[in-house]
């Protein structure tokens, strides 16, 4: 058909062959789009898959570290609850007016011979080794 229309509007013996070459570029065009819609949607579905694995990566990330933030904070809260107890058993038996003269020697006294410089401590420059307070 397309080979009767164009033998009237160019030479005759033409018209076969241009016919020919119209239609196989035709049908290399139609290959061509088709081969790039493919291609595009073929892309598409590695890049749709690619961020599915992404996100999935991420989410079991930010999964482990806040299960991880979590384990920490309540490592803390322990901790400082435990700090707590001991610092209120420690005061305990600290009367309120603070301490007398023999018990500030004696506690002294105990620093020392564990091993701490008591010279910095402001309650024990004045003591010295083997001082004994009055009865």
């Amino acid at each position: 058909m397309l080979a009767y229309w164009l033998a009237q509007k160019v030479d005759p013996r033409l018209a076969r062959p241009l016919a020919w070459a119209i239609t196989i570029l035709g049908a290399l065009l139609l290959a061509g789009g088709a081969f790039v819609a493919w291609r595009g949607a073929h892309d598409a579905k590695v890049i749709e898959n690619h961020e599915a694995k992404t996100s999935v990566k991420l989410e079991r990330t930010g999964r482990q570290a806040d299960a991880s933030a979590a384990q920490r904070a309540a490592a803390r809260r322990r901790a400082e609850a435990q700090a707590r107890k001991d610092f209120d058993n420690a005061t305990a038996g600290i009367p309120d007016n603070g301490l007398s003269d023999r018990q500030r020697i004696d506690l002294c006294g105990e620093l020392r011979d564990g091993g701490v410089d008591t010279s910095v401590i402001p309650e024990c420059r004045d003591v010295r080794a083997g001082a004994q307070a009055a009865p």
